[in-house]
């Protein structure tokens, strides 16, 4: 077999962004809904996917090298490369994915009427058509378990970080406030794996309000969870707050580690 055939095997074989997007495709456009309007924010979608999986193997790889300064900088770069890569994809799908949903909104309300109308004739409890109206009524209540249902797994991983990186010499309040950032980011890429496929198990043109309640989550974890993490901004909400993000810590942690990495080179030369 010749490396082109080969190269193109391989690529058969792996989880692309075009799998993740194509699927997403599919399973929206079940619910009847146009086609243009679906595949820019599939894409995206697809592509956080992709992004998510190497944050979270970036991360492994920091956790699995060695301490030294050299090899701690080496992997924080790369995860700063790929947090920069994910905060340019959650200013690109923010338009498209609101465009879709509003699309799919007088889908969603058509199902809904005639669920209702369903009502009237069906008083069997048992009988699901009542689902959907629960579904959307739980939604509030399943964004605070988006925010706090990993909390212990996140503590615990910002201490294997902040371990890790005084371990190569950082200081004590950057270590804090990086690995903080890391391991909610982190659980933030997990969470949002788990929706996606969660989406992709949907019935097809059976469960708008499931297809629904998983691209509002997915919505939410990324414009609301990760853009505050990813993308500094001032927030308009209760009250007006700054968050400071992973950025500005993985850069102070970077001139941390060059200086040392520079010095040791230095010894070294002289």
């Amino acid at each position: 077999m010749s490396f082109w055939e080969q190269m193109r095997q391989e690529v058969r074989e792996r989880t692309t962004t075009g799998d993740v997007s194509t699927e997403l495709f599919e399973t929206v456009m079940s619910t009847g809904v146009s086609s243009v309007a679906v595949i820019q924010p599939t894409f995206y979608l697809g592509r956080f996917f992709i992004l998510s999986c190497d944050f979270m193997g970036f991360v492994e790889k920091f956790l699995d090298d060695t301490s030294e300064a050299d090899a701690v900088l080496r992997n924080i770069l790369y995860i700063r490369e790929t947090a920069s890569t994910m905060g340019r994809c959650i200013r690109n799908v923010a338009e498209p994915m609101d465009g879709m949903l509003n699309f799919l909104d007088p889908i969603y309300e058509k199902s809904y009427a005639c669920r209702e109308m369903s009502e009237h004739i069906c008083d069997d409890e048992e009988c699901g058509c009542h689902d959907g109206e629960a579904d959307l009524e739980a939604e509030e209540e399943d964004d605070e378990d988006l925010d706090d249902e990993f909390l212990a797994e996140c503590t615990a991983l910002s201490g294997q970080i902040k371990e890790k990186l005084c371990e190569s010499g950082v200081t004590e309040r950057v270590s804090s406030e990086l690995a903080q950032r890391l391991s909610q980011t982190y659980s933030c890429c997990v969470t949002y794996v788990r929706e996606l496929r969660k989406l992709h198990k949907t019935e097809p043109a059976q469960d708008i309000s499931s297809i629904m309640v998983s691209l509002i989550d997915l919505q939410y974890i990324m414009d609301t969870k990760l853009r505050r993490l990813l993308l500094e901004d001032v927030f308009m909400e209760k009250s007006p707050a700054f968050s400071t993000g992973l950025m500005p810590w993985i850069s102070h942690c970077v001139e941390e580690l060059a200086h040392k990495v520079s010095a040791k080179q230095s010894t070294v030369a002289g």
